[in-house]
């Protein structure tokens, strides 16, 4: 599923973080295109994907609301992948900053 989420082909910018790329042009509705598929497909797809959703939702929401999240230096976040048994990314560090 790497493979198909970094292909050129089907994404602009394929190894860019860009969540936008999500979004509409006006950026209120969520678009999936058919060849985003994080938890695979058919009989073979994650029987997790509905409670991994909620839970990831509950947890980000949760972090979202009570911090303000920042990259010390943004433009030193490797995005590339890190081999190995599974792909990993470069460690960086995030901030965060308890909202008032």
């Amino acid at each position: 599923m790497w493979s198909v989420h970094r292909d050129e082909s089907k994404w602009e910018d394929a190894t860019v973080f860009r969540p936008e790329r999500f979004l509409t042009a006006d950026g209120k509705e969520l678009v999936l295109p058919n060849h985003f598929i994080p938890y695979s497909i058919g009989k073979r797809s994650c029987p997790g994907e509905s409670l991994a959703k909620m839970a990831l939702f509950l947890i980000f929401a949760s972090v979202l609301q009570r911090f303000s999240l920042s990259v010390d230096k943004p433009e030193s976040v490797d995005m590339s992948p890190v081999n190995g048994i599974t792909l990993d990314t470069h460690e960086y560090f995030l901030t965060a900053v308890p909202r008032t």
